[in-house]
């Protein structure tokens, strides 16, 4: 990116669906929809990843999590009936943009959902923490008949708390039943519930939680070094299939400017040019002179040319005049 000031958007990618009996029942959760403003000065490079959606195309699994951090949906040990596969949705990858390629130089993430199963839908992608979804019926957990699969905010995946392997979200489990989910990828990855629907309706029980967000400069975000987003937010539950990066610009710095106020505003030039009047030069340009190593100023005298030793000491004039000198002073 060059110098100037962007409105950057990243969305999650999409948990993969789970089965009953080799029918797809349930879809995975959406993911998290993050964006913010960001000032470059200079010309910056940035590594953009950008999450996948987790598969569902095996119903005996395990079905894969998508790029960038989903988890690996369980895999079905043991059909319920002959023609019965029940595996779990893989987890969504997030979508993130860094400064350097290793994971800990992340600026902003958007988390991914994670897998569905049976007839539970995946948690969405999260925000500040991930989510998970846990079963209301008219019965008794947990043998309850489940009627609802309500979204909570995970105490497990949060901005400081989740999968060991940092942005990564976690397998599910292998079970003979409805196997567990796969976790949904974010700044941390989301943790597995390590468990399976064991025999029973309540298939939040194999549902993995899904990956957190993170902007820096959010409040509740550890706040990074070298970047910062302004008019940032978060959103969950927004984005379906692959997640995808967009990036428009307020405005974007003459050539060779290093920090501007606006499009046509320099206030600092990259290095071995010189700011004059919002405009950056290798050489001063004729009319001027070199007043330190980053600034140039006009001479003092109309109609001249080079000016050097002082701004109101000529030493050449334009091409149609002639240099007047008296008493040894030009």
């Amino acid at each position: 990116l060059q110098a100037g000031k962007y409105k950057i958007h990243c969305n999650g990618a999409q948990g993969g669906g789970g089965y009953i009996d080799n029918q797809l029942r349930s879809k995975g959760g959406r993911g998290a929809y993050v964006y913010g403003d960001l000032k470059i000065k200079g010309e910056k490079k940035f590594f953009v990843y950008v999450g996948g959606q987790g598969s569902s195309s095996e119903p005996k699994g395990p079905n894969k999590g998508g790029f960038n951090g989903g988890g690996d949906g369980g895999r079905d040990t043991k059909a319920f009936f002959d023609d019965g596969c029940d595996a779990a949705g893989g987890g969504g990858g997030s979508t993130d943009i860094r400064y350097d390629k290793d994971v800990n130089t992340r600026i902003i993430v958007a988390a991914g959902g994670s897998g569905g199963a049976g007839n539970a839908d995946g948690a969405p992608g999260g925000t500040l923490q991930g989510r998970y979804r846990f079963c209301i019926g008219p019965g008794v957990w947990p043998n309850m008949e489940c009627k609802e699969y309500p979204v909570y905010n995970s105490t497990r995946t949060t901005q400081t708390s989740g999968s060991l392997n940092i942005g990564v979200g976690e397998n599910g489990e292998d079970g003979e039943y409805v196997s567990g989910s796969g976790a949904g990828g974010g700044w941390q990855g989301g943790l597995s519930s390590y468990e399976t629907s064991g025999g029973t309706s309540c298939y939040d029980r194999s549902i993995a939680d899904s990956g957190s967000s993170y902007i820096s400069g959010y409040d509740g975000c550890i706040l990074n070094d070298l970047y910062s987003f302004e008019n940032a937010n978060m959103i969950e539950d927004v984005n379906e299939g692959d997640g995808f990066v967009h990036v428009e610009d307020y405005y974007i710095c003459k050539n060779n400017c290093a920090d501007c106020t606006s499009g046509n505003d320099c206030i600092s030039c990259m290095d071995s040019y010189k700011l004059y009047k919002d405009s950056c030069y290798l050489v001063c340009p004729d009319g001027t002179r070199v007043l330190d190593s980053k600034n140039c100023e006009a001479c003092q005298i109309s109609d001249c040319k080079k000016c050097s030793q002082s701004a109101n000491s000529c030493e050449v004039c334009n091409d149609e005049y002639n240099l007047l000198i008296e008493n040894g002073m030009t």
